[in-house]
């Protein structure tokens, strides 16, 4: 009788030894999955921020970051080993010169050829950059996006 029971409790410290081993399975499961949509997450909003949000020269192998706008949306990259002439309506790689490409870009809010309001600046990049986000997260697994 006494066996019994020792065999029985034996038993069943077994089965509960093997349902918590299972549960802590399961949960460093979900953890580990946590933390990979975390890094995915953060990996997101870092490319939003360093390559969308960003105003940057739009040359292959620059990036060149600007900040300044002074009127004329014909902008030359500030770095001496590039001077990408790019317009500042759609940041479009326009060569060495912007001004043609001006003339005509669709993204254009005014009538001028050339030249617009610090306004009209910020309201073209903001829309800019709010497409870009769009399609970058419609791009990325709806979990990342929660």
């Amino acid at each position: 009788n006494k066996k019994r029971l020792d065999l029985r409790e034996v038993a069943a410290t077994s089965q509960m030894q093997r349902e918590y081993d299972e549960r802590l399975r399961v949960r460093m499961e979900q953890f580990q999955a946590q933390q990979t949509l975390q890094a995915k997450a953060e990996e997101a909003r870092q490319h939003i921020l360093q390559d969308i949000m960003t105003l940057k020269c739009p040359r292959q192998g620059c990036g060149q970051a600007f900040v300044d706008f002074e009127g004329c949306f014909a902008l030359r990259c500030s770095r001496p080993s590039c001077k990408c002439g790019f317009c500042a309506w759609c940041l479009e790689d326009c060569g060495q010169d912007a001004h043609a490409h001006i003339r005509t870009c669709s993204h254009k809010l005014n009538d001028d050829p050339y030249f617009g309001t610090r306004a009209d600046f910020e309201k073209a990049q903001q829309t800019r950059a709010l497409g870009l986000v769009r399609t970058f997260l419609d791009s990325l697994d709806k979990d990342v996006c929660r």
